[in-house]
């Protein structure tokens, strides 16, 4: 077995957190996120493809794919969580989510988690984080 497979095996991406904070009116609070697998980052696409069958039609719903994103991605708060839920008097995920973040707060919190998971990272971030 090479360095990159005992790296990666070593190194799964199924627990990959990271905390962090949001600006504004959120700045004293953290959110913990986790990163999307590929597996789970191809289905959100899919689901998110509308009229897939019409190539004239075809669209992508980025404002669903962020709520898949966000409702998956964020672990802490849990906006899957009934009691939560029930609190806020919302039946689903994405209700709580548009019930207590704005929409920008909504897309960084989804842009961040697609950072975890690799997307939009520079080479050099890449380079130090292998070193450490």
């Amino acid at each position: 077995m090479n360095a990159l497979q005992q790296f990666l095996t070593k190194n799964s991406v199924d627990n990959l957190t990271e905390e962090v904070t949001l600006g504004g009116r959120l700045k004293d609070f953290k959110f913990k996120i986790k990163a999307l697998t590929g597996n789970q980052y191809n289905d959100f696409q899919a689901l998110c493809i509308e009229n897939p069958n019409s190539p004239k039609k075809r669209r992508f719903n980025t404002k669903k794919f962020n709520e898949l994103i966000v409702s998956n991605c964020v672990v802490e708060p849990n906006f899957k969580d009934p009691e939560w839920m029930k609190e806020l008097g919302v039946v689903d995920a994405t209700s709580a989510i548009y019930k207590t973040l704005l929409a920008g707060e909504i897309t960084d919190l989804a842009e961040r988690a697609l950072r975890l998971s690799g997307f939009d990272r520079d080479v050099e971030e890449e380079m130090d984080e292998v070193k450490n």
